[in-house]
């Protein structure tokens, strides 16, 4: 049987005690190694997800930069009011 690794959006794992591990909405990369005794799965987000979250993250980058630019301007400022307050 040929597996088609785009088609699949869902990963179970099920054993004698039934299903220990459910993925919904994934990708799926699959290895084999140690000479064909290993299976490995690796599941991702589903493109779409990972795109959205991508964007997601630049966003909070630019706020994290904002923020940033912010502390480094006042820093000067906050270091010589606590000079003054150590001295008093």
């Amino acid at each position: 049987m040929e597996i088609n690794k785009d088609k699949i959006t869902r990963v179970e794992v099920i054993t004698d005690k039934g299903r220990e591990f459910v993925k919904w909405d994934c990708k799926i990369k699959l290895e084999i190694q140690d000479d064909g005794k290993t299976l490995k799965i690796f599941t991702s987000e589903n493109e779409k997800d990972l795109k959205t979250e991508f964007e997601e993250l630049k966003k909070e980058k630019k706020e994290l930069t904002k923020k940033l630019a912010h502390i480094e301007n006042i820093l000067p400022y906050v270091k010589r009011e606590l000079e003054v307050r150590e001295r008093e």
